[in-house]
């Protein structure tokens, strides 16, 4: 349900085809990643010393490298949901 209304329904695995393809791993230096985080529906974000792991939710490839990866509902949640958090709509 989105502001009430419902958007999907079906099984886990229905609602999750309908992110397929779009959920992306990389690993970028951390001033790109900033740029990245900025723009794009950031999930996760790991740092190390000189390098951040992003996990991302897109329609299309954020960065060059990005990997495709297999969503789960926390993207599925966030790719929905993520305008209202100041990400996508």
């Amino acid at each position: 349900m989105k502001k009430g209304q419902l958007i999907h329904k079906g099984t886990q695995k229905e609602l999750l085809s309908n992110i397929d393809g779009k959920v992306w791993e990389c690993n970028l230096p951390q001033d790109q990643a900033k740029k990245i985080e900025d723009k794009c529906t950031v999930i996760n974000a790991s740092y190390t010393d000189k390098q951040v792991q992003l996990r991302i939710v897109a329609d299309v490839c954020p960065v060059d490298g990005a990997l495709k990866v297999e969503a789960n509902l926390e993207d599925l949640y966030l790719y929905y949901f993520g305008e209202e958090g100041g990400l996508i709509d």
